[in-house]
């Protein structure tokens, strides 16, 4: 069955296609690993760990109605406060198909999720890898929201003394 007709029937589902699609999308420029919650993992941490474009990365994946525990909201925020780049993508199955929605972990989540803020992600879109095409979840939202993100990390003076 083709991806824009395959309904994620959970979050693991999801974020095997996510990896997947973060691949397709910034083929070369990033490199991401699930991360398992263990008794040896810490508490919180969000599903994907990795960098895109060089910058670290945590993304907190969530299915339509599921909110983040308390602490993944305290693990996304110490990756903020730290100069990483964290963010949290949900999924949502509509009458026209795939819709993710990207939300930096700056948004509060304090009385759940609010889609007000965030951005819609539409669909899917084919790319072109090694002269095969390949179908994955359309990502384009989540680097303009990296770009910001640089950019105003670049312009706060606490961030340049660190580096």
């Amino acid at each position: 069955m083709p991806l824009s007709e395959r309904r994620f029937k959970n979050e693991t589902a999801f974020q095997r296609e996510m990896q997947r699609s973060l691949v397709l999308n910034f083929h070369g420029r990033c490199s991401f690993m699930k991360t398992h919650g263990s008794q040896y993992s810490v508490k919180g941490a969000p599903d994907l760990v990795g960098h895109i474009h060089g910058v670290y990365t945590g993304i907190e994946l969530k299915m339509w109605g599921n909110t983040p525990s308390s602490d993944q909201k305290k693990f996304m925020k110490r990756l903020a406060v730290s100069g990483a780049f964290g963010v949290y993508i949900v999924y949502e199955w509509t009458s026209m198909g795939h819709v993710t929605y990207v939300a930096p972990t700056a948004l509060p989540f304090s009385t759940g999720l609010s889609f007000k803020n965030m951005l819609p992600i539409a669909g899917v879109r084919k790319f072109e890898m090694g002269g095969r095409e390949e179908w994955g979840l359309d990502l384009s939202h989540l680097e303009e929201v990296l770009d910001k993100f640089v950019v105003s990390m670049s312009s706060n003076s606490r961030y340049l003394e660190t580096k």
